[in-house]
């Protein structure tokens, strides 16, 4: 958390241009907080992203004096001298009561995400497949991460598996077994309660098959290495007869393993 963020500077212009549209009434308040988080994300801010603004000593959960503190930098609230003052702190602790689900005097990520009416498990699947496929830009194979979070070695990742693999990754605070197993069901079409290769590849937007995604890795990583896709051809077609066959094939594919 903490003040002075570009993060921070973008959420107070929003609120710049959406706070003439209410007065003080609470319920009203937050349709202005819930118009502020919508169009920042809108921008390419987050909801997360807000909340960590907000979360000034970054615990993972906001204290009614950080909550008050973060709107009133935000301005739905001018807490300094005003003589409403007294009324729009009783506010702010209503807003609290209504948004803290478990009454601990906190407001968490989940709380937090409720407000915009989002589950913490949808957030985990849009921020898991943003890192896969930012990571896969970056040259990192999707079945070598897949291979990684499968400890066992079964070719499927169960929902243990999984929740230790989002904990390597150290960025999904508030996180419960829950939330892993919830995530599990939405990315494991066939129901069998574990995430196959392929489940994995179509929840990061592959539709192919683990085969065809290795192929297509492969055939990349040669043409980085300056040999066009036709030449490769005429290398695997060890006959000349202008066709590849399995036999071919697979040889092919061994020959460039060993060169890369």
């Amino acid at each position: 958390g903490g003040g002075g963020t570009a993060a921070e500077e973008q959420l107070k212009r929003l609120t710049l241009l959406l706070k003439d549209l209410v007065d003080l009434d609470v319920d009203l308040k937050l349709l202005l907080l819930q118009r502020i988080l919508s169009t920042a994300e809108k921008q390419g801010l987050s909801v997360v992203d807000a909340f960590s603004v907000m979360d000034i000593d970054g615990d993972g959960a906001l204290t009614e004096g950080e909550l008050v503190k973060a709107l009133e930098r935000l301005g739905v609230y001018d807490l300094a001298g005003d003589e409403n003052q007294r009324t729009e702190f009783f506010q702010v602790r209503e807003i609290m009561q209504r948004v803290d689900a478990n009454a601990d005097n906190r407001v968490d990520l989940h709380e937090f995400l409720a407000i915009m009416g989002y589950s913490y498990s949808t957030h985990l699947q849009v921020k898991l497949s943003h890192i896969l496929r930012r990571a896969e830009k970056g040259g990192m194979s999707l079945l070598a991460a897949f291979d990684t979070w499968d400890h066992d070695g079964d070719l499927s990742i169960s929902v243990k598996e999984l929740q230790e693999g989002l904990q390597t990754l150290g960025i999904f605070r508030g996180m419960s077994a829950g939330d892993v197993a919830c995530l599990c069901r939405s990315v494991d079409s066939d129901n069998d309660g574990v995430i196959s290769s392929q489940e994995f590849l179509n929840f990061v937007g592959y539709k192919g098959s683990p085969e065809q995604y290795r192929m297509s890795r492969l055939l990349l990583r040669v043409q980085d290495q300056g040999l066009s896709l036709e030449n490769l051809f005429r290398d695997w077609d060890s006959d000349g007869d202008l066709t590849v066959t399995g036999q071919e094939l697979m040889e092919g594919i061994k020959k460039s393993i060993q060169r890369n």
